[in-house]
C-alpha cells in the first residue's frame, strides 16, 4: 500500500474522474474483481448513498488529491493502526478462498 488509509468521512479527487468520492468504508469486494479486495468504499460527494448502483470501490494508488479529512478521534486511530496492520492479510486471505471456491490457481484476474 502506498500510504496510511483515510478515515470515514475523507473525500477524494480520483485519478480519471471529475466527482469527488466520499469514503464510506474499508476492504470492499465486488462483482468486477472476484477474489480482490480494495482499499476502500465510497459514494459520490455530495450526493452520498442514492442506490446500490454507486458505492465505488477504490485503491489508494487511485486517490489524486484528498480533500476533505474525515473525522479523527482516539478511536479512530486505536481502530485505523489495527486496520493498517490487517489489511494485507485481508487481502490474502480473501484471494486464497476465491482460488478454493473457483477451483483454480490462476492469479487474481486484474
Amino acid at each position: 500500500m502506498s500510504r496510511e488509509l483515510l478515515p470515514i468521512g475523507s473525500v477524494v479527487n480520483l485519478k480519471g474522474t471529475e466527482i469527488p468520492m466520499m469514503i464510506c468504508g474499508f476492504c470492499p469486494t465486488g462483482p468486477a474483481r472476484p477474489g480482490y479486495v480494495y482499499d476502500y468504499s465510497g459514494f459520490p460527494y455530495p450526493e452520498g448513498y442514492m442506490d446500490t448502483l454507486k458505492i465505488y470501490q477504490f485503491d489508494n494508488e487511485q486517490i489524486e488529491r484528498v480533500l476533505a479529512l474525515g473525522y479523527q478521534d482516539r478511536e479512530t486511530f486505536v481502530y485505523m493502526n489495527a486496520l493498517q496492520q490487517r489489511v494485507e492479510e485481508v487481502k490474502q486471505q480473501v484471494a486464497k478462498q476465491y482460488e478454493g471456491e473457483s477451483g483454480s490457481s490462476e492469479e487474481r484476474p486484474e
